[in-house]
């Protein structure tokens, strides 16, 4: 049937009704679901590697280390944040052993192959500390990801230390001996979090 221009067929008027009711409830149940999604609350884990991650930043090493052994948690990541600490409390010989558990394989002779990279420089960045440069540049050496920020910023450490070698100091690095110089007063790339979030804490 023809109808005139101005006029619309009530079944029309009801469809497109029904039709804009539906859409309109779809807008309207869209924002309680991200309402929802934004109110959740962050992990207990979350919340205490955001307030290591600020006592840090501020100097405290110390209380973020007590922090992190009041909860008790045992995970790869909190292990790297307590090796982090240590470091910063003038304890890397205690970092190195935090960090070899989860860096080296069961041997402690090589990487594992999982291993993050910020795992991986913090591990190097303790050795240096500790003064076993050979050690740390040979966790370097066996990283492939060579461009990472934390891998980068250790071999510019590693670099600034052989700078400042004499020539039989340098003799002696050269043939794969202690040439005898200190590391201390070289500040180290300490990270948190991997290396995609170029989140480094000089």
């Amino acid at each position: 049937m023809i109808y005139p221009d101005h006029y619309v067929p009530e079944e029309s008027v009801g469809n497109s009704d029904q039709k804009i009711d539906k859409s309109a409830g779809k807008k309207k149940g869209r924002p309680l679901q991200a309402d929802k999604q934004k109110s959740a609350p962050p992990s207990p884990h979350a919340t205490v590697m955001n307030k290591v991650r600020s006592l840090l930043e501020a100097g405290k090493a110390e209380e973020a280390f007590d922090l992190l052994n009041a909860r008790g948690f045992n995970d790869p990541d909190s292990r790297n944040a307590r090796a982090v600490c240590l470091l910063r409390m003038g304890q890397p010989d205690l970092a190195v052993r935090a960090l070899r558990e989860i860096c080296l394989t069961a041997g402690g002779m090589m990487l594992k192959p999982e291993v993050p990279t910020h795992y991986a420089t913090n591990l190097a960045a303790a050795l240096f500390t500790a003064g076993n440069v050979t050690g740390c540049v040979a966790i370097l050496n066996e990283l492939a990801r060579e461009y990472a920020p934390s891998v980068m910023q250790m071999r510019n450490v590693v670099r600034q230390w052989e700078a400042q070698l004499s020539f039989w100091q340098r003799l002696k690095w050269k043939c794969g001996l202690d040439p005898g110089r200190s590391t201390a007063g070289f500040d180290v790339p300490v990270a948190l979090d991997p290396p995609d979030d170029d989140s480094v804490l000089a």
